[in-house]
């Protein structure tokens, strides 16, 4: 895989990019390659120390690059499941759907969610706070009379 176009920092072995911490040596073909959402993984580390061909000094400073550009992300409640009920107090408004990384799909009456956000009543499913991608694609247009 070739580096990333947004290139932060490049070491000897390593570059910190938009993907994450990529080999800087084209040769290896993405296998090193770390992904954002793994930079702070248990036992990274430890998993390429074992690589014996790789630079460890090279690494941990680009890990630790790679950490300060992309901050821990905060530890989230697991999302609902699927088939649960979406609710703006105790007025069903649809269900859910999947949902992976923080974000989820849904199936809503948008009549009803529109009237919910102007209420200011929060909307949640199982319990869980759950919030529009874009709470203005659920307002309607007025409809205009057509003479």
């Amino acid at each position: 895989m070739a580096l990333h176009r947004d290139i932060f920092w490049v070491g000897r072995q390593w570059a910190v990019t938009g993907y994450g911490m990529q080999a800087v040596d084209q040769k290896l073909k993405g296998k090193f390659d770390i992904e954002v959402s793994r930079l702070w993984e248990d036992g990274l580390l430890e998993s390429i120390r074992a690589e014996t061909r790789l630079n460890i000094e090279d690494f941990e400073k680009a890990l630790a690059v790679a950490r300060k550009h992309y901050p821990q992300p905060s530890q989230k409640a697991a999302p609902p499941e699927a088939g649960v009920a979406i609710v703006a107090g105790d007025k069903p408004l649809g269900t859910m759907g999947s949902s992976a990384g923080g974000m989820g799909l849904g199936l809503l009456r948008i009549d009803r969610a529109a009237d919910a956000l102007d209420a200011g009543v929060p909307l949640t499913a199982g319990g869980i706070a759950v919030r529009l991608a874009d709470p203005d694609d659920v307002r309607l247009a007025p409809k205009k009379t057509v003479a």
